[in-house]
């Protein structure tokens, strides 16, 4: 697929990936596992879950939809009480 584990070993996530809104080395904003790409990949999973659970097709791709949905990392509020916008900042959630 196109993710990776991500620095803790516990999720998988969008590698690589960017976030328009942050830079995290000077200009650079290429990382791995912005929010918004695991928000993405969080909806085509659960929509590509409900299509073939109505369709009656693919169980067994759908079965490993399902595991590898289970495997991505949660959302998390930041200290200014928003959503964050990576799942690890070098070792750190913010």
């Amino acid at each position: 697929m196109f993710w990776q584990q991500d620095s803790s070993g516990k999720y998988l996530v969008v590698s690589p990936s960017m976030s328009p809104e942050n830079k995290y080395f000077k200009n650079v904003s290429i990382t791995a596992g912005t929010t918004m790409d695991n928000q993405l990949v969080f909806d085509v999973f659960n929509n590509f879950i409900n299509a073939s659970k109505i369709l009656n097709i693919d169980s067994q791709l759908s079965n490993e939809v399902k595991t590898a949905l289970s495997k991505l990392p949660p959302m998390q509020i930041g200290q200014r009480r928003s959503i964050t916008g990576m799942v690890d900042r070098y070792g750190q959630n913010r």
